[in-house]
């Protein structure tokens, strides 16, 4: 009997190096290791990622080749340098997550939250003055899953040019022209300022042959109908934001106007979802959240807008680079939903900020890991900002459908997106 110890002793000895060498690689494919120098893409630990499920993402609703999915590299590009492109880029699998989440088609349930990590370059730079030579950005959204599918999308009519509209706001190519239905959210990456005070009727429009809007609260006259000319109350530069749905009103746009009646009857219920500053005219428990602008906790515009690499000087978030990005949405029991976004590891940089310095590549281990929050408080989120909603709608959310949108009018971009990963909150 001693002697099969003492030879099950001699067995674990010699075993055990390659037991836990075997463990820590399980481990460090998910975590970082400073011995042996393994680090995963983004946090490393996911439920959804490009690197596993890139294929269960569809581009069904976007326009013709606006979205192209790349399955060696794992990267994903939208808007391709097209004119008048409306895409989306839905998650649409199917997965088991845990006990109290899973995903049907791309409807995953929302549960308490979640983080995401990704990055982003738009390889169509924009240097001009007004940052007007590249179309408008793009957007990270979540839109709830009780009436949204994979197959919606927002933007103006089959064919029109509304790139401000970013493929989030509009009436969509659904027969209802319902377009992306609320309750939702986006974290918009804003890079054609769309400026200017407005008076809205749910298609809002500024005059195009007259300095003037003659539009009321009824209608827009013949003047301020013309294709693109929508404003979007956005501050001077480029920017990203936290967005909702507008004043959610109903009614046909303008459909006694020749010019716009040309597009068909479309609802205007739909165009306001990215103006800032719409939204908020119900009231108690059915109030409705007011889209963010400048000066807000939802709001960031980094510095004057501009940054200077190799002595050229770009527009942010148009300077060819890639650029990391961290969310974490947090959904409260008392209906309350918190969204926090970073763009890169650095000081604060909002306007009225004094930082700007990225933070060391040493610190960028605990600002891709998904597994906790990011709390480092030199380095805060560039957004920051908590809304309620009401029974009903936070109802509605209890399920959700993610991803990205993109649009272009006259103008082009492409946007890379890359690294995407997401980590349900358990």
């Amino acid at each position: 009997m001693k002697r099969k110890i003492v030879l099950l002793a001699i067995v674990i000895f010699v075993a055990a190096p390659a037991i836990i060498w075997a463990a820590q690689k399980t481990l460090t494919t998910y975590t970082w290791d400073e011995d042996i120098g393994i680090e995963a893409s983004g946090g490393g630990v996911s439920d959804i990622n490009f690197n596993d499920d890139i294929e269960d993402f569809t581009s069904e609703a976007s326009t013709t080749d606006s979205v192209s999915i790349d399955s060696n590299t794992r990267v994903i590009s939208m808007g391709r340098e097209q004119q008048s492109s409306c895409s989306v880029l839905w998650y649409g699998g199917n997965k088991s997550i845990n006990a109290n989440t899973s995903c049907s088609n791309g409807v995953c349930d929302f549960g308490s939250g979640f983080n995401v990590y990704f990055e982003f370059r738009i390889t169509t730079p924009d240097t001009s003055e007004d940052s007007s030579a590249v179309e408008s950005g793009f957007t990270f959204t979540i839109m709830n899953g009780a009436n949204n599918s994979t197959q919606r999308r927002g933007g103006p009519p089959e064919g029109r040019t509304m790139g401000q509209l970013m493929c989030y706001a509009g009436s969509g190519n659904m027969p209802d022209q319902l377009g992306l239905q609320p309750p939702k959210i986006a974290i918009e990456f804003d890079t054609r300022p769309d400026t200017g005070l407005i008076v809205y009727n749910g298609c809002n429009c500024r005059s195009v042959w007259l300095p003037y809007n003659r539009c009321d609260e009824n209608s827009c006259s013949l003047f301020c109908s013309g294709e693109g000319q929508y404003n979007r109350a956005d501050g001077s530069r480029n920017h990203i934001a936290v967005m909702y749905w507008g004043n959610n009103r109903a009614g046909n746009c303008n459909t006694s106007n020749s010019y716009v009646g040309a597009w068909g009857n479309y609802l205007q219920q739909r165009y306001d979802d990215n103006v800032h500053g719409a939204g908020g005219d119900g009231k108690g428990a059915n109030r409705l959240p007011v889209n963010s602008s400048p000066g807000g906790s939802g709001y960031c515009q980094r510095l004057d807008g501009k940054v200077n690499l190799g002595g050229t000087t770009y527009n942010w978030m148009e300077d060819g680079q890639w650029h990391r990005v961290r969310i974490e949405v947090n959904r409260g029991k008392n209906r309350t939903y918190n969204v926090k976004t970073w763009v890169d590891c650095e000081q604060p940089c909002c306007s009225g900020g004094t930082g700007c310095a990225s933070c060391p590549e040493s610190e960028l281990v605990n600002f891709k890991n998904l597994q906790q929050n990011y709390d480092n408080g030199l380095y805060p989120p560039k957004i920051n900002r908590e809304i309620s909603i009401s029974p009903t709608l936070h109802d509605y959310f209890d399920s959700m459908i993610f991803g990205f949108t993109q649009a272009t009018g006259l103008n082009t971009q492409n946007i890379e997106i890359r690294g995407f990963e997401l980590l349900f909150y358990r």
